[in-house]
């Protein structure tokens, strides 16, 4: 008898577990959660010259590990390359007076900007610059003032990953991959 009853638990459990699985991979799928394969970049941009005002800054150094880790091969020279990314100038802005001096809490807007366009090395448009951004509010207490840096640089880095994030997708996009395809 015993043994039946532990039967039932387990495949109750297996059932229960099966359920939850399906529940979350349902909830994931709809809300636009998907992985992200390298199939999806257009095969003439796997090999690109990334153009950029600061080459050897934070922002850039994560992008083209992104790009490397997407399958994206980073060629040296501009000689040598089909099309250029071409992240013009990047920009990490707050909003309000001064972060560390307030006597009570305050909210600050946190905003990471990046100009991106995508041209052929021959000077055809593939896409136009345009201008990327994230941002995220931060509030910080009066007590938080010490900490504050910690928690600006975290912030920053979020922001970065986001936008690298987003130029991530704009390589995907539909619109790039016609451009490329329609040459």
């Amino acid at each position: 008898m015993s043994k039946i009853l532990l039967l039932k638990s387990m495949r109750y459990d297996k059932v229960l577990f099966f359920f939850i699985i399906v529940t979350l991979v349902g909830l994931l799928s709809s809300c636009g959660f998907g992985w992200q394969k390298k199939e999806t970049i257009p095969p003439q941009l796997r090999s690109l010259y990334l153009q950029s005002a600061h080459d050897y800054d934070q922002f850039n150094i994560y992008l083209k590990r992104t790009l490397i880790a997407n399958g994206i091969n980073i060629l040296p020279n501009i000689k040598n390359a089909g099309y250029v990314l071409d992240v013009g100038s990047t920009d990490f802005s707050h909003s309000g007076a001064s972060v560390y001096s307030s006597a009570q809490a305050s909210v600050y807007t946190f905003t990471f900007t990046a100009n991106l366009g995508i041209y052929k090395t021959g000077g055809k448009v593939i896409l136009p610059l345009q201008t990327i951004s994230s941002s995220r509010a931060l509030t910080l207490n009066p007590s938080e003032v010490l900490a504050a840096s910690n928690q600006v640089d975290m912030v920053k880095q979020e922001l970065q990953h986001d936008v690298i994030y987003q130029i991530s997708n704009r390589l995907r996009s539909k619109q790039v991959k016609e451009a490329v395809e329609g040459e």
